[in-house]
């Protein structure tokens, strides 16, 4: 559980609204939300403010390569309110993070291993009992925590530090059938410590190739024939048009290359662009006496 230095309104906006609708805490964890100012954390849940952030920072190229060569600052740290709720939803993050525990109802940790094992912890204050008032969950661990009492106004007010500081690049949310698959033996813990639009991974975007000699051609004059290629994709798509030699904007194109078009709304042409939920299609007439006039052209409708 943590922050990025600046939490930027699109990244609030992006949680679902089932988790950004549900009904606010009350009682003490109310008090502790308005006393800190604090928001619901995106993707994972769980409310924060941010109380520490490094004016120091430590440039990528000084980094291990998992912090992909970004900059982050020396160390930050949050404070945290959980509820049942707006429980810490399973994550995990390339820094070792550091929770403390303040106050409240002590919090049930599910620790998820990249050598398949995993564990539970109780963050609280009751040592004599095995709670930690303090735990280090390591990085690259999957992570999620929710109080251990579901009663109404049950909360749990905690914090964590991380040195370097948080950038939202090094966090991953979990996605719960997949988790499941992994760690089987805690899937029922899974279940509670995923949120439903999380319970899959939507498919990733896909780039569909044609080759103009595998779609019917139209003659249109003596030499030059016209095809239409038409892709349809519910998350977003790319048209590569593999050819002979076409003319565009007055540079020849030579046999096998590969030229890449997408078309915007209006109608302009932009590279390596894709539209979710519309219908690209591409007229591409092609010469098949060597270089000529022809050109390549297009639309995006509604799908």
């Amino acid at each position: 559980m943590k922050l990025p230095a600046a939490i930027c309104a699109a990244s609030l906006i992006a949680m679902s609204l089932s988790h950004a609708n549900s009904p606010s805490p009350d009682g003490m964890a109310e008090k502790l939300i308005e006393h800190y100012h604090m928001q619901l954390i995106p993707r994972e849940g769980a409310w924060f403010s941010q109380t520490y952030a490094s004016e120091d920072q430590i440039d990528g190229a000084a980094l291990p390569p998992r912090y992909a060569k970004h900059a982050h600052p020396a160390g930050s740290a949050i404070v945290v309110v959980a509820t049942p709720t707006d429980f810490s939803a399973l994550h995990r993050l390339q820094t070792d993070e550091v929770w403390h525990f303040y106050g409240g109802a002590p919090l049930d940790m599910l620790l998820l291993y990249p050598d398949g094992h995993g564990r539970k912890v109780t963050i609280g204050p009751d040592v004599f009992a095995g709670e930690f008032p303090q735990f280090t969950v390591p990085r690259g661990v999957w992570q999620g925590a929710a109080p251990n009492a579901a009663s109404a106004g049950t909360y749990s007010f905690a914090g964590t530090q991380l040195s370097p500081g948080f950038d939202y690049g090094d966090f991953e949310i979990g996605y719960r059938d997949e988790l499941q698959r992994k760690f089987p033996q805690f899937s029922g813990d899974i279940e509670q410590l995923t949120r439903a639009e999380f319970a899959t991974r939507a498919p990733a975007k896909s780039t569909i190739a044609f080759s103009a000699d595998d779609v019917p051609a139209v003659a249109l004059s003596s030499g030059v024939d016209l095809r239409e290629l038409v892709a349809e994709r519910k998350i977003g798509f790319q048209i590569e048009l593999l050819h002979h030699p076409l003319t565009r904007r007055g540079r020849d194109h030579q046999p096998g290359q590969v030229q890449q078009r997408g078309f915007s709304r209006t109608g302009r042409s932009r590279d390596r662009n894709s539209f979710p939920g519309c219908k690209l299609k591409v007229h591409a007439a092609k010469c098949q006496h060597g270089v000529a006039h022809t050109i390549a052209s297009g639309d995006v409708v509604e799908a």
